[in-house]
């Protein structure tokens, strides 16, 4: 933290300030292993700095951990529940695909009538 106030200096501008935060938590989360992306990115979307590249990566990062929270709070020990979780995830991806081939369809016929 030392170094990180030793860098700030009362002439910077709000985005240089913004700048070294962000380099200096980007070279610390580099020394951790587990998590280290998803802080990163947590601490961009608290600052509001985050892309929409980076915004997209977060909620895949969100939907997983929401996902293995799920399968393992049904307790490894139940595999019936596991498996009907897993079923339930399976048709929400099959929900996602769906929809991703709607957009495909739209824009296809978007561009036949142009």
């Amino acid at each position: 933290m030392n170094k990180l106030i030793a860098q700030i200096q009362p002439i910077l501008k709000t985005d240089e300030v913004t700048q070294i935060i962000l380099n200096h938590y980007q070279n610390e989360s580099q020394t951790l292993t587990t998590g280290a992306e998803a802080n990163m990115l947590k601490l961009k979307e608290l600052m509001g700095t985050i892309s929409e590249q980076e915004t997209e990566r977060w909620n895949e990062i969100k939907k997983t951990f929401v996902k293995n929270k799920t399968i393992k709070g049904l307790g490894e020990n139940d595999r019936m529940s596991q498996i009907v979780a897993l079923l339930a995830q399976f048709g929400d991806g099959l929900e996602g695909i769906k929809e991703a081939l709607k957009k495909w369809s739209n824009t296809h016929r978007s561009f036949k009538n142009h």
